[in-house]
């Protein structure tokens, strides 16, 4: 039943009419219990929808969603960022895109039907990004080198902070993927123990 409903959802184009209805039985899928595990399709259907109705921002924001709620299917994952990825592709967002291709190719199994293909693209983009940074670099450091001093220390005091900056956000990103392990791990292991106990407290062993 579930995976008709998907299938119906994905089956939407603009051209039928209003999304409406689709976007209420996603919404309802997303509230059974039963579907916590299946989350993140349903929020990357979300994503699709977002794209047929061309709202490239809300389309990114609802395949994060798909993400955040994936566990431990490395196909969906690897589709997510596909999806991303592509979108900013297009948008000849090039750096965001290369980003997100190196990580659909780290998570999608290599026998995926499309691999090689996205593998492609992956090794080209990173060869276009790689050198688009050089000439970046090359531009950067021929401005810097008409700079006055002054100016050079108030430049280099700005890259500083913004790398300090990214280096933070980066962090608090692993240690909140971390306290989701923790907290999955706990909640695996309170249910555990709360069979332990039931198990044995009739007779006082588990003290």
């Amino acid at each position: 039943l579930f995976n008709s409903q998907l299938n119906k959802s994905r089956c939407y184009s603009s051209e039928s009419g209003s999304s409406g209805e689709i976007r209420a039985l996603l919404a309802k899928l997303l509230k059974d219990p039963k579907n916590i595990d299946l989350n993140d399709q349903i929020y990357y259907v979300l994503g699709e929808i977002e794209q047929k109705e061309e709202r490239e921002d809300k389309a990114i924001e609802q395949v994060n969603k798909s993400l955040r709620a994936n566990t431990n299917n490395s196909t969906q994952k690897g589709l997510s960022y596909l999806a991303i990825a592509e979108i900013y592709f297009k948008a000849r967002e090039y750096r965001l895109a290369a980003s997100y291709y190196d990580s659909t190719i780290a998570s999608l199994p290599k026998d995926y039907t499309d691999y090689k293909r996205i593998e492609n693209t992956q090794q080209s983009l990173a060869e276009l990004v790689r050198r688009y940074n050089t000439i970046a670099r090359y531009d950067s450091l021929l401005r810097m080198s008409n700079l006055t001093k002054e100016q050079l220390d108030k430049k280099l005091e700005e890259i500083i902070a913004r790398e300090e900056e990214e280096q933070k956000k980066k962090k608090a990103a692993e240690e909140a993927e971390m306290a989701k392990q923790d907290a999955l791990a706990f909640s695996g292991g309170s249910n555990t123990m709360s069979t332990t106990n039931q198990g044995s407290s009739g007779n006082g062993q588990w003290y």
